[in-house]
């Protein structure tokens, strides 16, 4: 997540839906059209696509170690 917390803050909230996007925005204080740049992002550099379940478990397990990790 090159972009910084802010994006990584993004893709660790629950999984957004498509038909969920404006209260993921509203969450995380972003546009709408924000949420969906960021939600797109991880998919491309990771392959993992936040918008479906397993993926978004995989992305946010991902965020929690390397969160922990910077703990250490």
């Amino acid at each position: 997540m090159a972009d910084g917390w802010q994006e990584s803050r993004t893709s660790a909230t629950p999984v957004a839906r498509e038909d969920h996007v404006d209260e993921l925005a509203h969450l995380v204080s972003a546009h709408p059209n924000t949420v969906d740049n960021r939600m797109r992002k991880p998919a491309g550099l990771t392959g993992y696509d936040p918008t479906r379940p397993d993926d978004a478990t995989r992305l946010r397990m991902a965020l929690l170690a390397r969160d922990a990790e910077a703990r250490t």
